[in-house]
């Protein structure tokens, strides 16, 4: 039931505030890979440079969009250069699991994530004109399942990219991570008992303990950000990666709250039968 599931769409609607903020996350994905890639590949950096050129003008046309029509045409550019930029990610990792990428500084699973983050997107794009899942709590199980894993990816990241001296920063970074794993385990096993069924007890309390933990985690991560913009950490993270890491976990609480409201609202009750899409 996770993003790659052909059956699930992002919970959150579709508007031009979650447009634009996709956006920007796109524009930072392309700055990572252009910088990630090898100096002297003549093929995919150039690529990068494009996407990074599209997704300016993208977020640019948002903050200009006034109007129904201004949006379709958003979103339709926007569904094209997500597309496009997914099948780019899907490529340079493929070339990094088969060790023909030689001189990039970009892990596989940086990469993954990032392709993660752009299916997710797309799929939120696709909701246009259309509807949200029939189930919503299929949805609802979906975006715990993406943030847990995203946000355990984002203090791997981290953690890898600050001094071994910085003991207590590895350790909180080492166990946030640690624990998003878990929540990503756990948010799985929900999520599989109530396909295509409707929220439970259980899945309230996991959502409040979830909530708690993302919280915990963009603290960590605006402390983090502080040190590597004073200077006063030793690390080698990136201001953009600091910066881009605290912008996600502000937006999933947002996301959260979506989820909480629907929670408190209650279901309607059991769901039809529905065919099942999972791959």
């Amino acid at each position: 039931m996770d993003i790659f599931c052909r059956g699930v769409k992002p919970f959150p609607p579709l508007a031009l505030t979650e447009v634009a903020f996709w956006l920007r996350i796109m524009r930072d994905h392309a700055v990572f890979l252009y910088h990630g890639l090898p100096s002297t590949d003549k093929e995919l950096r150039p690529e990068a440079r494009q996407f990074y050129a599209i997704f300016t003008d993208l977020e640019e046309c948002a903050g200009r969009a006034a109007g129904e029509e201004d949006f379709a045409n958003l979103v339709a550019a926007a569904t094209v250069a997500v597309q496009r930029f997914f099948v780019f990610k899907r490529r340079i990792l493929h070339l990094l699991a088969e060790c023909r990428l030689c001189g990039a500084w970009l892990y596989p699973l940086f990469v993954d994530h990032l392709s993660r983050e752009a299916l997710y997107f797309r799929k939120l794009l696709k909701k246009f004109g259309g509807c949200g899942m029939p189930c919503q709590v299929d949805a609802v199980g979906s975006e715990h399942i993406f943030w847990a894993r995203g946000i355990a990816d984002h203090m791997k990241f981290v953690r890898d990219l600050v001094d071994p001296s910085e003991r207590a920063l590895l350790s909180m970074a080492t166990a946030t991570g640690q624990k998003f794993d878990l929540l990503n385990l756990q948010a799985r096993d929900i999520a599989s008992m109530l396909w295509h069924y409707r929220p439970n007890n259980d899945l309230v309390r996991f959502a409040k303990d979830f909530r708690t933990a993302v919280q915990d985690a963009n603290d960590f991560a605006a402390t983090a950000g502080g040190l590597v913009a004073c200077c006063t950490a030793a690390t080698v993270i990136p201001p953009l990666l600091a910066d881009h890491v605290r912008r996600e976990g502000v937006h999933c609480m947002e996301v959260l709250e979506l989820i909480r409201r629907y929670l408190l609202a209650g279901d309607d009750g059991l769901e039809g039968e529905q065919d099942d899409d999972e791959e």
